[in-house]
């Protein structure tokens, strides 16, 4: 971290900016952290009075004060107000704060890995990120992950927070991370955080797209806006010239490709493309892919279930591979075979985490009606028994996933069970009945717990258990309270008893 002196950081935000200050403060002013959250300004720091979509970002000026800020950046709209009730504070007045929210924090936290991957998409974000991890590894390469995960390296998870992380947290772990050595990161872009500016000031060296449907829409409102979010990723965080790895089967490529003009585009999928899948095999947790490179067919291996997390290790494998000169690529792929071989699967994500009466218990993320399917359907085809699924959605989100969800489980799986995933303020038996309505075989069982025991209870042999929605999450929200739960803790005290 740098300490700035607050004339330099105007001369950043450019002459359009406000300032309640001579030019001899500004030269005297050294400011030594940068915060968006009032509670966490320390003395000497500046505080960014972000507008939230709630509230003024002014609102939270007098605690940044209490807290010791020497100076705070507000909107050019809120300057004058807030001169007039803060005349004892150093204040900068800025238009489109958000956009500047990236050069604000590079001043403070400079340093970045050499190379930055970002990766968008309805599902598959989190595994790609992990398996780019892992291969780094693989290839002796000091490599680490942020995303849904958190901030991974070396097997360590450093810190956990957002999909995508608020622009100056973004800056200060990139920061951290190239201070301890790290060359190569791979990160998770989320549509809100593209649509709200948290990739300000970063520009991927590689970047792909991985799918995208059904999801986000209580906030994006419309499937439209969900994709032009997206597609913000290489429009505007993407450097002209680089490479663009975009999932080939998907029905809305041709638009992707649009927006990928100043890319130099790598496909990967079952149809024609750089990548191409000719075959998977699936055989329980182990997979066997053969994939045709620019034209060279190679077969190998997968320690890892589901199909769709073969396209996921594809997706990683083919923006290793488009970073790297042409000429040296097949020798790097045939690398890439050999730590495939050794790959790990992602935490709660159709992960194998025990079994009961020889039935099978898998613990998925999946909390949309694609990623659903793509679980249950990747196991029913492959397995000897029943398949079972637990499951629930989240309160305060698009409802129309409850239906659609609730319709997949009812046709693809043999036994259901509807039960709590994040109520949050909503009340949990209503969300779970508007589930119920769609599959009339489930049965209802609201503790999630005792939902996660039944279901294990009933296995026989050959049987398959997914229980879906919370993957790696350790909390449940209920209201405003996140109360300790984990899937994984919990299977592992059924087991137990």
């Amino acid at each position: 971290m740098k300490n700035v002196r607050l004339d330099k950081l105007l001369a950043v935000l450019g002459g359009g900016c406000k300032t309640s200050l001579s030019e001899q403060s500004q030269k005297s002013i050294l400011l030594n952290d940068v915060f968006l959250d009032s509670r966490k300004v320390t003395p000497g720091s500046l505080f960014v009075a972000l507008p939230s979509f709630v509230d003024s970002g002014a609102y939270y000026i007098d605690e940044a004060k209490l807290q010791g800020a020497a100076a705070v950046i507000v909107e050019t709209n809120d300057f004058e107000a807030v001169k007039k009730s803060n005349n004892n504070i150093h204040l900068i007045g800025v238009s489109g704060l958000r956009d500047h929210l990236g050069k604000i924090a590079q001043l403070f936290y400079p340093n970045k890995p050499d190379l930055i991957y970002a990766v968008t998409g309805t599902n598959g974000k989190s595994s790609v990120v992990d398996f780019l991890r892992q291969f780094w590894e693989g290839l002796g390469i000091q490599g680490a992950s942020i995303g849904t995960m958190g901030v991974t390296f070396g097997g360590e998870i450093l810190s956990s927070g957002l999909t995508t992380m608020d622009s100056v947290s973004l800056h200060k772990e990139l920061d951290r991370l190239a201070r301890k050595g790290v060359t190569h990161v791979a990160m998770e872009a989320s549509s809100h955080g593209l649509h709200q500016h948290r990739l300000s000031g970063i520009l991927a060296d590689v970047t792909a797209f991985t799918n995208i449907t059904h999801e986000h829409l209580d906030y994006h409102k419309t499937f439209e806006n969900y994709l032009d979010a997206k597609l913000l990723l290489f429009k505007k965080y993407t450097k002209k010239g680089s490479s663009a790895v975009v999932n080939v089967d998907g029905e809305h490529f041709n638009k992707i490709k649009s927006a990928c003009r100043d890319q130099h585009i790598v496909t990967y999928g079952e149809n024609k493309s750089d990548f191409q899948i000719i075959d998977i095999i699936a055989a329980g947790d182990v997979q066997h892919l053969t994939v045709n490179v620019y034209g060279q067919e190679y077969e190998f291996t997968l320690p890892i279930a589901g199909h769709f997390q073969a396209y996921n290790v594809v997706c990683a494998m083919a923006m290793i591979l488009s970073a790297e000169e042409f000429e040296k690529r097949q020798t790097l792929f045939q690398k890439l075979i050999k730590v495939a071989s050794n790959l790990k699967p992602v935490k709660g994500r159709l992960e194998r985490v025990g079994s009961y009466n020889n039935g099978s218990i898998y613990i998925d993320f999946a909390h949309t009606p694609d990623s659903l399917s793509m679980v249950l359907n990747s196991l029913k085809n492959q397995l000897s028994g029943d398949l079972h699924v637990v499951f629930g959605c989240g309160g305060n989100r698009d409802t129309l996933k409850r239906k659609l969800m609730g319709e997949i489980s009812d046709k693809v799986a043999d036994y259901v069970i509807i039960t709590d995933d994040n109520p949050r303020n909503e009340e949990p038996a209503v969300i779970r009945k508007m589930i119920m309505n769609y599959c009339p075989k489930a049965i209802e069982i609201g503790d999630r717990r005792e939902a996660i025991k039944k279901a294990i209870l009933q296995l026989m042999p050959g049987d398959v258990l997914v229980i879906a929605g919370k993957g790696h999450e350790t909390g449940q929200i209920y209201g405003d309270k996140v109360m300790p739960f984990s899937d994984h803790a919990v299977v592992g005290e059924i087991l137990g008893e």
